[in-house]
């Protein structure tokens, strides 16, 4: 029989701290939320004291972790556990020995290399790869975005910064190691920006735990989630039979299922962000069901940041943050030691000088850029070759195609065919951002031999006017020539499988996409790119063409004008902005604490995701008002205080059934204490009290309780709802349907990727565009 009461372990309080932290809450907010009267429960429950079973739980439930991760076990159990484990220790079952004979050698063949995009030859990883650090503030979190953000970065000066003194330097506290992270939690999903090293963190976790270095009593499978998904689309095959081919069938159903069970496989997916946009909801689902039946191992999930909407049961969210300056040196010193395959002692002089360039003023841009492993080893190649550094990330990824296009050749003294020679860098370019383009446009990054022979035959057809080549039917007959060149002197397109091609890297296809956009901006190509501006994987394009574009003050305002038509045919979206425009100016801004000028669009942008409906994903989202004024959160309104407040005591009882109703019945009565936000409204006040009274007394009992709400919960609730709507305005029942409600979040997005746009575009658009345009944002435009 279980206990009546539970008691948080030492390790569980620190868990549920943290899980605390993120939320933002206080100790009220809490027993509001597990509809407790007082806050005494939930002091006991930090202070690792016995609280009710069934207030454990919610309380577990409202912070979104485990319960049974972080209760104390009693002595007995301890016991037994302790004598499970020695005779688990001391008699290993055959079939664990079997798989991790099979996985040793295949993890090291699978992860125990490392290929950089402009390097000939694989490295090991052990000899370049620089532990990642991470921070469990994600950037993207209610409230806690700007301030997180504030503090990612060190304050050192490199150019003083000597190798000798690297061991003294301390990660921020705000921080930990990637390793760290990985023995801190059994699931965890990692996210961060493209190139910032994810998978090669999931290698080198597999690499060390295979080696007993790190989470020894676990076994490391490193699963591709695209080539899974791609796997479950055409033969709808499950995670663990995908696993199961993965080991080449060396192990049977039955072994795998059972190690499985035993909780002693650590499983890395790598790459969320890459399953396409049709199939990601059927992966996400297949995931959550394969975690939940192994619910004792470990699983790391890697994904691009936003890139994905995902809900992962007790998975704590980690974001890989930039590279420190230690952090920087180290990988600098190892790519010199490493790839340029110098000595000691040239290595580390090469180094020095490659830092105190990198803190010139003029390197300011490739400084803050050089933060990811990706951009960082481009910069590494391309001082090591010229002795100097491109300003904006664009201008990194240029000269590091150029660098490919030129260098590649040169530097192998190879003699290429005639066919291709006497393509100039400016026609290789062309060619390869016109396939990118026409890739992407498709949503292909995966793409056939034939199909992209084709392709080059097209682009000969139309292009080619050498005069060094009679023959261009030839050059038509031999694009599969040119293909194979461009793959083996350049590297930019790789064979992924057999008549299978891709680019090297995403992003490098990205970038080639947005040039020949820029490159044909008189041919309409910003008309037809703004059309993308609710595909989230045309994000980056968006920000790549507003960098690049001599002037985006055009590609700004047709961004603005699409976003507006997305809710310009639609009489109840036009309502609903409308509201969100009378709304905003009931508050008073002529006393306002920001310093921005943009106070009026922030509360407009509160206001649009507080009148959606709770279950909207959207509701009570809150980046761009931050985005916006940072200040507001700090220095909210009485009346946004009070809505606020409202909106979440009318989504407390929307969610209430009649079995829930005397869990609940204290939290209903909380919520709606708003004496000190009404403290100079009596009239209001008193409609609050009365309508509170209205409700059952707290001390019937729970047959009662469910009975009251029965017959008066849907009348109480429309008098909560008439109330707002009728004196605070807020509360409407806008009855949006699937497509409104995915047009909303079509609208949210592609404003919140314009504003990136106007953070990207700075210097190269009019401080009156963009003022412009973000002081009419989340209005109606007739």
């Amino acid at each position: 029989m279980g206990k009546r009461s539970l008691q948080a372990s030492s390790e569980g309080i620190r868990k549920a701290r943290q899980a605390f932290k993120r939320k933002g809450w206080t100790q009220e907010n809490l027993a509001s939320e597990v509809g407790l009267e007082t806050r005494q429960p939930i002091w006991k429950f930090f202070s690792g004291k016995p609280v009710e079973r069934q207030v454990f739980h919610e309380i577990c439930q409202s912070l979104n972790i485990n319960p049974e991760e972080i209760i104390q076990a009693d002595e007995n159990t301890q016991e037994q556990n302790i004598e499970s484990i020695k005779i688990s220790t001391a008699l290993p079952s055959d079939y664990e020995k079997k798989i991790k004979s099979v996985l040793k050698d295949k993890t090291q063949h699978q992860c125990g290399t490392l290929r950089f995009l402009d390097v000939s030859r694989p490295l090991h990883l052990k000899d370049v790869y620089v532990d990642i650090n991470v921070s469990e503030e994600i950037s993207s979190h209610k409230w806690l975005k700007i301030e997180s953000l504030q503090n990612l970065k060190p304050n050192l000066n490199l150019s003083q910064l000597n190798l000798s003194q690297l061991n003294r330097l301390e990660i921020k506290k705000s921080q930990q190691s990637g390793f760290d992270i990985a023995v801190k939690y059994p699931r965890i999903i990692v996210q961060g920006r493209p190139g910032s090293g994810k998978s090669a963190f999931l290698q080198a976790i597999a690499i060390y735990c295979s080696q007993g270095k790190l989470l020894a009593d676990s076994i490391p499978i490193l699963i591709s989630l695209k080539t899974f998904a791609e796997k479950y689309e055409v033969y709808n095959q499950s995670l663990f039979d995908y696993i199961l081919e993965c080991l080449n069938n060396e192990i049977n159903h039955l072994e795998l299922n059972a190690i499985l069970q035993d909780g002693r496989v650590l499983i890395l997916l790598d790459g969320l962000d890459e399953v396409q946009e049709s199939i990601s909801k059927n992966i996400i689902t297949e995931i959550n069901s394969f975690t939940e039946k192994f619910y004792k191992c470990r699983f790391i999930i890697t994904c691009r940041t936003a890139a994905q909407l995902y809900n992962f049961r007790y998975f704590v969210e980690v974001e890989i943050v930039d590279f420190s300056e230690s952090q920087i040196v180290i990988f600098v010193y190892q790519w010199f030691l490493t790839v340029a395959q110098t000595s000691f002692a040239a290595a580390k002089t090469l180094a020095e000088q490659f830092i105190q360039k990198l803190q010139l003023s003029q390197n300011q841009q490739i400084h803050e850029l050089t933060t990811t492993p990706l951009l960082l080893s481009i910069a590494c190649l391309l001082f090591h070759t010229h002795g100097d550094f491109p300003r904006s990330r664009s201008e990194i990824y240029k000269q590091g195609l150029e660098l490919l296009l030129i260098r590649w050749d040169e530097s192998r003294g190879i003699e290429r065919d005639e066919l291709y020679r006497y393509f100039s860098l400016l026609d290789k370019i062309k060619l390869l951002s016109q396939i990118a383009k026409i890739y992407f446009t498709e949503n292909q990054y995966y793409f056939t031999e034939s199909r992209t022979q084709q392709l080059i035959a097209n682009y000969l057809r139309q292009s080619y006017t050498s005069k060094n080549i009679e023959d261009t039917e030839a050059l038509l007959l031999d694009s599969y020539a040119i293909l194979k060149a461009i793959e083996a002197q350049h590297g930019l397109l790789v064979q992924r499988a057999r008549g299978i091609y891709s680019f090297s890297h995403l992003t490098f296809q990205e970038y080639l996409t947005a040039r020949d956009i820029v490159a044909n901006v008189n041919s309409n190509s910003l008309d037809e790119l703004v059309n993308y501006i609710h595909v989230q994987s045309w994000k980056e394009i968006f920000l790549l063409v507003a960098e690049m574009l001599p002037s985006a003050d055009n590609l700004l305002i047709l961004m603005k004008q699409q976003i507006d038509l997305i809710i310009a045919t639609n009489p109840k979206l036009q309502s609903f902005i409308n509201w969100v425009l009378q709304k905003s100016e009931l508050i008073d801004v002529t006393s306002k604490t920001s310093t921005t000028n943009l106070y009026k669009t922030a509360i407009r942008a509160f206001y649009f995701t507080h009148g959606l409906p709770s279950e909207h994903p959207l509701a009570y989202n809150q980046d761009i008002t931050l985005h916006l004024d940072c200040y507001l959160a700090a220095n909210l309104p009485i009346k946004m205080s009070l809505d606020m407040a409202l909106t979440h005591a009318f989504a407390i009882s929307l969610a209430i059934t009649p079995d829930v109703f005397h869990q609940r019945l204290r939290a209903m009565h909380l919520a709606l204490d708003l004496k000190h936000l009404l403290a100079d409204n009596d009239l209001l006040s008193d409609i609050l009290y009365d309508l509170r009274s209205k409700l059952p007394n707290i001390d019937e009992d729970r047959q009662t309780l469910r009975l009251w709400w029965q017959l008066h919960g849907a009348v109480w609730i429309e008098k909560l709802r008439s109330i707002m709507i009728e004196d605070f305005q807020i509360g409407y029942n806008w009855e949006f349907n699937l497509k409104e409600c995915k047009l909303i979040e079509q609208y949210w997005n592609a404003c919140q990727l314009l504003l990136d746009c106007l953070n990207n575009a700075s210097s190269n658009s009019s401080d009156n565009t963009c003022q412009s345009i973000k002081e009419s944002l989340f209005l109606h435009q007739p």
